[in-house]
């Protein structure tokens, strides 16, 4: 993602989520050396947090590194450790169910398909005029991509991006993580003003 989409991208993620998704707050990402060792990371990732009775609860937003487009992954653990091992790769066999996993992330692509029956590719802070099939896609692509973006322009289109994201999460990410929640027999956080 171009430097001026990323910071972007990052600012009204910290403005938006933790007010649109109830208990979510930035948090750090620690890791130990070995942790770090065995995790796929992302320059510009942002993981933000929630504490319920049964552990925490993470939404993990990673920008495309060639892409002006982000996706997410979403996931707990009952240590309040972030599973790092598990993003962007996931365990090498999957569970019967994973509600039963101390340590989980789901990469959202795969929640939307199963909520939706259809693909997710994630959130598009930008994206060509014209369809990848069209016979000028080349020539708008490289016009378009090589065209200067001011800061206001790239702040809309991250808004833009944040408010189908944050519809996307709250409509199937909080409902999953809420199963989790109830499953392990913990409370669930109410939204804000109901």
């Amino acid at each position: 993602m171009k430097a001026i989409y990323l910071r972007q991208l990052q600012e009204v993620l910290d403005r938006a989520l933790p007010d649109a998704l109830p208990g979510f707050a930035r948090s750090a990402l620690r890791l130990s050396k070995t942790e770090r060792e065995g995790a796929t990371l992302f320059q510009g990732s942002r993981l933000y947090a929630r504490t319920v009775n049964a552990g925490t609860q993470f939404i993990f937003l990673i920008p495309y590194s060639h892409r002006e487009r982000f996706k997410a992954e979403v996931g707990w653990s009952t240590t309040g450790r972030f599973p790092a091992a598990l993003t962007s790769h996931g365990p090498s066999q999957l569970p019967a169910n994973e509600l039963v996993m101390d340590e989980w992330l789901a990469d959202f692509s795969d929640l939307y398909h199963r909520n939706r029956g259809l693909g997710h590719l994630g959130w598009d802070v930008w994206r060509c005029s014209v369809a990848s099939d069209h016979p000028d896609f080349n020539r708008a692509f490289i016009a378009e991509n090589m065209a200067a973006v001011s800061d206001e322009e790239a702040r809309a289109r991250a808004e833009s991006a944040v408010r189908e994201c944050v519809t996307d999460l709250q409509a199937i990410a909080l409902p999953y993580l809420d199963e989790w929640a109830r499953y392990r027999g913990s409370s669930v956080p109410s939204a804000k003003g109901k």
